[in-house]
């Protein structure tokens, strides 16, 4: 262990016995593996489209319809995640992303279940792909920060199906995916989902990530999106992922956060923009 990751683990213990989670969950997706967390968030929200509820209300209100459509809710929805992040559910700031959240959700008929498996969802795939692709492996306390952060936000939602810890997390996912079959509305959504992703980068990788996109896709959802998994891409990403473990480690730590709604793609709302512009 060298001293970059020695001094980081001190203070994320020291952080634990206070109880701070939220600023454990914070310093870890805005300082120590910003990228890893953008894009486990990225395969999150693919996984989410699962669920026969979301994905038949998303085709139902056509808000996948266009590329404009698809750009602007998913700038909307890393814009309540960086707030929520970046300052607490417990915030002032925290509060307001919460109570435009829930005005946003009052609209649509979904059910504590499905608020549940969403946050669940995300929650667990963050850990999951951070652990297998991130630069280190996560600290434990890491771990419970990622889940207390989802869990305090489905608490202050009013969903109250969703528990605290990684292992009752991943055992609900687990226990509703085992339900799960093969869904039109869901694979309609994913792929327009998956071309407004591809669509960030430039246009001679596209077709690698195309091909490379599915392995990312955890094995229990791949049936409901009539999804194969393609050969080769989990050992070139597995190759890179060794040498970032050699590098990052001594690349000094970042002292300014790296904010997702700074990314160049996320281009549907002013860089000013307020808590109530979100979701319209």
């Amino acid at each position: 262990m060298n001293a970059r990751i020695r001094d980081y683990a001190r203070r994320i213990a020291e952080l634990e016995r206070a109880g701070n989670f939220a600023e454990i969950y914070r310093s870890l997706v805005h300082h120590e593996m910003p990228w890893e967390h953008r894009k486990a968030l990225e395969v999150g929200l693919y996984r989410t489209l699962a669920d026969p509820e979301l994905a038949s209300l998303t085709v139902r209100t056509g808000r996948m319809i266009s590329a404009e459509t698809r750009q602007r809710r998913y700038d909307g929805t890393i814009i309540f995640f960086d707030e929520l992040a970046e300052f607490g559910p417990d915030s002032q700031r925290g509060h307001a992303a919460i109570r435009r959240l829930n005005q946003i959700h009052h609209a649509f008929p979904i059910s504590d279940a499905g608020f549940s498996y969403t946050l669940a969802c995300l929650a667990v795939t963050t850990v999951e792909f951070m652990d297998r692709y991130g630069w280190r492996k996560l600290l434990r306390a890491e771990i419970d920060g990622i889940c207390r952060h989802y869990s305090r936000t489905a608490r202050l939602m009013n969903v109250h199906g969703l528990p605290a810890t990684f292992d009752e997390q991943a055992s609900l996912v687990a226990r509703i995916e085992t339900t799960m079959g093969f869904l039109p509305d869901a694979r309609t959504v994913g792929l327009a989902s998956l071309d407004m992703v591809i669509n960030w980068y430039p246009r001679p990788a596209r077709r690698l990530l195309r091909w490379a996109f599915p392995a990312f896709i955890p094995d229990g959802v791949k049936p409901v999106f009539a999804m194969d998994t393609p050969r080769g891409p989990e050992p070139f990403f597995a190759a890179l992922c060794k040498v970032r473990r050699l590098i990052v480690p001594l690349l000094p730590q970042r002292s300014h956060p790296t904010l997702m709604r700074r990314q160049p793609h996320i281009t549907a709302f002013p860089a000013n923009y307020t808590i109530d512009q979100i979701g319209t």
